[in-house]
């Protein structure tokens, strides 16, 4: 798995400045990166993030290829672990999320990041639920999912189902991004990323972004955990939830 250069651009102009504490990260699966150690630094001094000088020497030492541990030592968060169902990508905890995490991860990190992962996970409500349970009251986690990746992996994500659910499991200040990319990404790492305003309304996809060079989507979302989580709830898609009274059918 790989997160994009331009992805982790995108991460820190809109996601990191929303995050109070470098503590303790989880990625759920250790994601590879290729990015230049010069060209990452330039864009950590331009937008004015600290980093460890020590940390970015290592990166350049190793020919650029490094991995989502690296990048986040890199960004100074104290303790980094990642997550995956065997131990071939070297992760730290060794766990199929298709099954309850043991509760001893729970509330134990300040960040849990996720970029391409869940939609390769046939339980997405106990997926779901272990990321929901493993980030500390007070902290954030940040998705990146497909939006339309066709046949890549079970699912597509909509901004609904991210919506819905955190709102249904105490979660808040939920942000979502459109981020899109070069079907070619592994010779154009660069992405596009526009703010989305929440809505539970279906919307439209231009068709001049296919001809486009960033002619593939992801949904980006980043929340606030706000109150302890005993155990997951299902939500109700807001635009059917009788008690929002959101969809216009329902008040007729």
């Amino acid at each position: 798995m790989a997160m994009l250069a331009g992805y982790g651009t995108f991460f820190l102009e809109a996601m990191l400045p929303e995050i109070p504490t470098r503590g303790r990260v989880l990625s759920v699966a250790r994601m590879a990166v290729t990015w230049d150690a010069d060209d990452l630094r330039g864009h950590l001094e331009r937008l004015g993030v600290s980093y460890d000088k020590a940390v970015l020497r290592k990166i350049r030492d190793a020919g650029h290829m490094f991995s989502t541990e690296e990048f986040f030592r890199l960004l100074g968060f104290r303790d980094y672990q990642d997550i995956d169902l065997d131990e071939s990508e070297r992760t730290s905890l060794v766990h199929d999320l298709n099954s309850p995490v043991p509760t001893n991860l729970h509330e134990q990190f300040d960040l849990v990041f996720e970029n391409g992962t869940i939609e390769h996970i046939f339980d997405i409500k106990t997926a779901m639920g272990n990321i929901a349970h493993m980030v500390k009251t007070g902290g954030h986690v940040c998705h990146g999912s497909p939006l339309d990746a066709f046949n890549h992996g079970f699912y597509n994500f909509s901004i609904n189902f991210f919506h819905d659910f955190y709102r249904a499991n105490g979660f808040v200040d939920l942000r979502f991004f459109l981020v899109r990319y070069a079907s070619d990404w592994h010779s154009n790492q660069r992405v596009v990323a526009e703010r989305l305003d929440y809505t539970h309304e279906e919307f439209y996809i231009s068709p001049e972004i296919y001809q486009s060079d960033f002619d593939k989507m992801y949904v980006a979302c980043l929340a606030r955990k706000a109150e302890h989580l005993v155990e997951t709830r299902v939500p109700q898609q807001a635009g059917y939830d009788p008690e929002l009274g959101l969809d216009s059918r329902l008040n007729r």
